[in-house]
C-alpha cells in the first residue's frame, strides 16, 4: 500500500503538516512526518533504547528487529504512515501505523492500521507517546483509517495506559500466550476531545509555570549603571521581593561581580544554578544569539522585551525567535513586550520594566486577583496603574506583546484553574487562532468570568467581489460574535474593562439581568437604571409585597418603585434597611447602589451600611458609587465613580448568567449524507479563484437536505431555450458565470419568460452583460418572506454562520445576525429572534406564521457543514423563500479555499480544535 491509498495525496489540507507541540511537562517538541533523512535518528532511538524497552516493543531484547524497523520507517514510500517527535535535531519518539497485509485484510471489515510506539527511555513519562498517537491517529482518520490495532505484551502496562489515557475507546481480545490484542476506536466522541483538550490545558499550563512562576530569573542585557530597560527589571525584581534565585548577564562584567546586588556573569551558561525563566533585553540583532544560547544551558523559557521585530516588518526575524526557542523546547513570551507580573506572595514576581504605583505589588487577597493579558505594553501600564488608583488586585500580568509564541489562548489555559486568578480580563489586537479561543473561552467561562476589550473594531472587513455572507462577516462582526458565542464579556472601553473586573473580582456573577437601583438622588438613579437597560438589563417594576415592605422600612422614601429613592437626607439605617429589603426579595439579580454625599449624612458609615447588608446577602452581587466623593478602595464592594459605570458592569455580569443558563449541547442534524459531501466538495469543477460551478453548487445543496428550487444548468441559449420548454412553465434564467455574486446588479437575471423568444433575448442580453454564456434555467418560486442565509469560514478563523433580510435590498436593510460554529441547539431559533424582521416570520398585522424551524434547520445544516466541508470558505444563499410550510433556496455561491503552498512552518499543535469540530 502506498502513500496514495492512505488518501493523504487526495485532500492536502489534511496532509501531515509539521506542527509544534507541548509536552506533559510544558516543553516544545516538533511533530512531524519521517523523512528519509532520519535514518539514522530513528537506528539510534531504537537501538540505544535498553533491553526492557525493546522486548516490549519486538518482543525480543536483541537490536536486530529493532534495526530492521527503524530502517523500514525511514521509508516512506513502504506504505506505512509514521510520525517523529524532535527536539534540537534528536528524535525522541515515533510512532507509526502500518497497513495490513492485503491477504490478511477482511474486504467487510473496517479500514485498520497496526500501530506501533517506541519513546526514548529517558522521557518515558513525559507525554511523548500520547502525543503522537493523538497525531497520529488524526492523520490516520483523515486518510480513512477508523482503527488501530496492536499485539502487546500482557505485562507492557505503560502501553496499555497510553491507549487509555489518550481517550479512545479501546478494547482488548483474549490473551493469547503473553501477549493480548488491543484495538482503538480512531471515531472521534466528546469523552475523546475532553481527554485531548484536557492534556492540551496541562501542558500549556505548564509551558507557562516557568514564566509567571519560576524558580530562578537571569536578565540577560542588564546595564551596569541604573536606567536601561535591563536594569529596570532586575530593579524591578529586587524592590517587588522575588521569592526565586536572580542572576544578570552582561557581556562586558568580569566573573564574580554584581549588579545592583545581584550576581553577574558575562554569559549565560556561566550561571551556576538552573534557570527557569530568562528575560532577555538585548537589541534586536542580538536576541536570537541570547535565546540560542538560553536554549543550549538549558532555560526552560523566555521573555523577550526587545522591539524590533513584525511591528516594523520584521516578521522573518520575528518567526526565527520563536524556531530558536522551540528548537530548545523553550516558551517565548513577546517580543516587544512589558514583561509579567505575579503577586503571589510565594512568588513576588515584577518582570517589568514599569514604573508601578505604590500598592500594586502589593499582595493578592486570597481569591480576587484579576488575571490581566495584554497585547499592549502601554495599555497594561495604565491598566495596571488604573487598577492601583481603585484598590484592585491584578495578581497575575501577562504582557503578550507581538505574540510571536505566547498568545491570549495560552493565558486563558494557564489561568483557567488558577487559584489566585478570580476573573480574566483580556486587551486584545487580533485572535491569532479564533477557533481555539472559541473552544476554551466557551468552557472556561463556565466557571471563570472572561471580560475582553479588542481595538481595530472600525476596520472595513468587506471584500470586493465577496459573497453577500462574507462582506456582512467584518472582523468586528466575526469577533462580536465569537465573544458572545464563547461567554466571553465584551466591553468597548478600557474603563469598562476594569468596571466588570472590578465587579467581578469581587462579587459573584449575577443570577440573571434584573437589576434593582437604590439611591439618595432620583436623577442618577434613573440614569443607571437607563445604562443597565441600555447594555441589555432589565429593570423590574417591584412586587406590591416589596413596594409595601420598602414603605414600611423606609418610610421617608420619596420613591419606592424601582430605582428607590430614599431621598437627599437618607441614613444610613434607611439604606441598610431598603438593601436588606431589596437583597431578600428574590426580584433583583444584583443591585446598585448610589449615595450623593452631602454634608447630611456621613460617608464612612453609609459605605459601612451598604457593605454589611452585601455581606449579609453574598449571593446577589452589589455595587456601590459614590457621587462627590473619592470612591473607597479595597472594599469587598465595588465602588464607581458614576452610576452609569456600575449598571453597565452589572449588565454586562449578568448576561453571563443568561449564557451559563443556555443549554450548550450540540445541534443534531438527521438526513445530511456526510460522505457524499465531503467527496463532491473534494471533486467538484470550481474556477481559479475557487468558485464550485453552477451545477455542483445545487448538488451539495441537495445532499445537505436544504431545498431548492428546480434548477438546470445549460450552455448557450440554444440549450437553454431547450430546457425553458421542458419546464412547461414561465422559467428565470440567470448566468451561471462563476464567481459572480450580485447577479442582478449585473444584469445577470431574467423573470418570467414564457416563450422560446422571451429565453432566447434573456440569454443573449445576460450573455453581453456578463461576458459568459454559463446559464441556469429555474422554475419561478415564491415565498411570504425573502431571507438571506450563509456560512464564512476564513482560513485559520472561526467559521460563521449568518441570517439576515435577504433579496436585492439586504444590502440596505442591514438585518443580519451571526453566529460563530458549532451551533448549539436552539441558537438557529434564537438567532432568528435577534432579526428585526423576526415579526415577520412570527405572523405580522394579519400575515401567517412562516416556518422558523425550516430556517433555522438550515442554518444548523450549514453549520454542520463547515465541520465536514472545511475546505469550503464560503457559501451565499439568497434569497431564501419562506412561507407557512416550508422554504426554498433560489440562488447558491459556493467558494473553496486555495490550495495551501508547500513548505509552511511548523504551527501550534490542532489535533484538539481538529477533533472538536469533526464533533462540531
Amino acid at each position: 500500500m502506498t502513500s496514495t491509498d492512505w488518501g493523504l495525496d487526495h485532500h492536502p489540507e489534511f496532509d501531515v503538516a509539521p506542527v509544534d507541540a507541548l509536552l506533559a511537562d510544558g516543553t516544545v517538541v516538533l511533530v512531524r512526518a519521517v523523512v528519509p533523512e532520519d535514518a539514522d535518528g530513528l537506528r539510534r532511538l531504537h537501538v540505544d533504547a535498553s533491553g526492557t524497552s525493546r522486548r516490549m516493543r519486538f518482543f525480543t531484547v536483541g537490536d536486530t528487529a529493532a534495526r530492521q524497523y527503524a530502517e523500514h520507517l525511514a521509508h516512506p514510500d513502504d506504505g506505512h504512515l509514521a510520525l517523529v517527535a524532535v527536539r534540537d535535531d534528536e528524535i525522541l519518539g515515533v510512532a507509526s501505523a502500518e497497513p495490513p497485509d492485503s491477504y490478511s485484510r477482511r474486504a467487510d471489515g473496517p479500514p485498520e492500521a497496526e500501530v506501533a510506539l517506541m519513546v526514548t527511555d529517558r522521557l518515558h513519562h513525559a507525554g511523548i507517546g500520547t502525543l503522537l498517537l493523538e497525531h497520529l491517529a488524526a492523520a490516520a482518520r483523515r486518510a480513512g483509517i477508523t482503527r488501530f490495532t496492536a499485539d502487546v505484551l500482557t505485562e507492557n502496562r505503560a502501553m496499555m495506559a497510553v491507549f487509555a489515557d489518550a481517550g479512545f475507546t479501546v478494547s482488548t481480545g483474549r490473551p493469547d500466550a503473553s501477549t493480548v490484542q488491543v484495538t482503538v476506536d480512531l471515531t472521534g466522541t466528546a469523552v475523546l476531545a475532553a481527554a485531548v483538550a484536557e492534556r492540551e490545558r496541562r501542558a500549556d499550563a505548564a509551558s507557562l509555570t516557568p514564566i509567571l512562576a519560576p524558580r530562578s530569573v537571569v536578565v540577560v542585557g542588564a546595564g551596569r549603571q541604573p536606567g536601561g530597560v535591563g536594569r529596570s527589571v532586575l530593579t524591578n525584581l529586587l524592590a517587588g521581593g522575588f521569592t526565586g534565585r536572580l542572576a544578570a548577564v552582561n557581556q562586558k562584567v568580569a566573573p564574580g561581580s554584581t549588579i545592583g546586588e545581584v550576581p553577574a556573569y558575562p554569559a549565560v551558561a556561566d550561571v551556576p544554578e538552573p534557570i527557569d525563566l530568562a528575560v532577555i533585553a538585548v537589541p534586536a540583532g542580538q536576541v536570537a544569539a541570547a535565546l540560542a544560547e538560553c536554549g543550549r544551558t538549558g532555560v526552560r523559557a523566555a521573555v523577550v522585551l526587545s522591539s524590533g521585530f513584525a511591528e516594523i516588518g520584521g516578521r522573518a526575524a520575528e518567526q526565527e525567535l520563536v524556531a530558536v526557542a522551540h528548537r530548545y523546547g523553550m516558551r517565548l513570551v513577546g517580543p516587544n513586550c512589558l514583561g509579567v507580573l505575579n503577586l503571589d506572595p510565594s512568588i513576588r514576581l515584577n518582570a517589568t520594566f514599569a514604573d508601578l504605583r505604590t500598592g500594586t505589588t502589593s499582595e493578592a487577597p486570597d481569591g480576587v486577583g484579576i488575571g490581566l493579558a495584554s497585547q499592549s505594553g502601554a495599555l497594561g501600564i495604565a491598566v495596571l496603574d488604573a487598577a492601583a488608583r481603585r484598590g484592585l488586585v491584578v495578581s497575575e500580568f501577562l504582557s503578550l506583546g507581538n505574540k510571536a509564541d505566547v498568545s491570549g489562548n495560552d493565558a486563558l489555559l494557564y489561568w483557567e484553574h488558577a487559584p489566585g486568578v478570580r476573573v480574566i480580563a483580556l486587551y486584545l489586537e487580533s485572535i491569532g487562532n479564533p477557533r481555539r479561543f472559541r473552544r476554551i473561552a466557551a468552557r472556561i467561562a463556565e466557571h471563570k468570568p472572561i471580560v475582553a476589550l479588542r481595538s481595530g473594531r472600525s476596520a472595513a472587513g468587506a471584500r470586493a467581489g465577496a459573497s453577500h455572507t462574507a462582506a456582512a462577516a467584518t472582523p468586528d462582526a466575526t469577533t462580536t460574535a465569537l465573544f458572545r458565542d464563547a461567554g466571553v464579556l465584551a466591553v468597548e472601553t478600557t474603563e469598562e474593562l476594569l468596571d466588570v473586573a472590578a465587579l467581578l473580582a469581587t462579587q459573584p456573577v449575577p443570577a440573571g439581568t434584573r437589576i434593582g437601583v437604590v439611591g439618595n438622588a432620583g436623577g442618577p438613579g434613573a440614569l443607571a437604571a437607563d445604562a443597565a437597560a441600555a447594555a441589555g438589563a432589565r429593570v423590574p417594576e417591584l412586587s406590591e409585597a416589596t413596594v409595601a415592605a420598602l414603605r414600611r422600612e423606609v418610610p421617608g422614601a420619596a420613591a419606592v418603585s424601582n430605582p428607590v429613592d430614599l431621598g437627599a437626607e437618607a441614613s444610613p439605617t434607611a439604606y441598610l434597611s431598603a438593601l436588606a429589603t431589596l437583597l431578600a426579595s428574590g426580584e433583583v439579580d444584583a443591585v446598585v447602589v448610589l449615595h450623593a454625599v452631602t454634608r447630611a449624612q456621613p460617608v464612612t458609615a453609609v459605605v459601612d451600611a451598604v457593605q454589611w447588608a452585601a455581606g449579609a446577602y453574598p449571593d446577589v452581587p452589589t455595587a456601590g458609587v459614590l457621587l462627590g466623593a473619592e470612591p473607597p478602595r479595597g472594599g469587598t464592594v465595588p465602588w464607581y465613580p458614576f452610576g452609569e459605570s456600575a449598571a453597565r458592569a452589572v449588565a454586562r455580569a449578568g448576561s453571563l448568567a443568561e449564557w451559563r443558563s443556555w443549554p450548550h449541547l450540540p445541534a443534531e442534524v438527521p438526513g445530511f449524507d456526510e460522505a457524499a459531501v465531503a467527496e463532491l466538495v473534494a471533486t467538484a469543477p470550481r474556477s481559479d479563484d475557487g468558485w464550485l460551478d453552477a451545477e455542483a453548487a445545487f448538488r451539495l445543496l441537495d445532499l445537505v437536505g436544504i431545498p431548492a428550487c428546480r434548477t438546470v444548468p445549460v450552455i448557450g441559449a440554444d440549450d437553454a431555450v431547450r430546457a425553458a420548454g421542458e419546464f412547461g412553465t414561465a422559467v428565470v434564467l440567470k448566468s451561471a458565470a462563476p464567481g459572480l455574486v450580485h447577479k442582478t446588479d449585473r444584469g445577470g437575471v431574467a423573470i418570467g419568460l414564457r416563450t422560446p423568444a422571451d429565453v432566447a433575448a434573456a440569454a443573449a442580453t445576460i450573455s453581453r452583460n456578463t461576458g459568459s454564456d454559463a446559464f441556469l434555467v429555474q422554475t419561478m418560486a415564491t415565498g411570504h418572506l425573502e431571507l438571506t442565509a450563509g456560512l464564512v469560514a476564513p482560513e485559520g478563523g472561526v467559521p460563521v454562520v449568518l441570517v439576515g433580510a435577504g433579496g436585492v435590498h439586504e444590502e440596505v436593510l442591514a438585518d443580519k445576525v451571526l453566529s460563530t460554529c458549532p451551533l448549539d441547539a436552539g441558537s438557529a431559533l434564537a438567532m432568528l429572534d435577534e432579526l428585526r424582521c423576526a415579526p415577520l416570520l412570527r405572523g405580522h398585522r394579519g400575515s401567517p406564521p412562516l416556518d422558523r424551524a425550516a430556517v433555522a434547520d438550515v442554518l444548523d445544516r450549514l453549520a454542520r457543514l463547515t465541520a465536514i466541508a472545511p475546505q469550503i470558505a464560503e457559501l451565499d444563499l439568497n434569497p431564501l423563500l419562506v412561507d407557512e410550510h416550508g422554504l426554498t433556496a433560489v440562488d447558491i455561491a459556493v467558494r473553496c479555499h486555495r490550495t495551501l503552498p508547500d513548505g509552511r512552518p511548523p504551527r501550534r499543535d490542532p489535533v484538539a480544535d481538529d477533533y472538536a469540530r469533526a464533533l462540531g
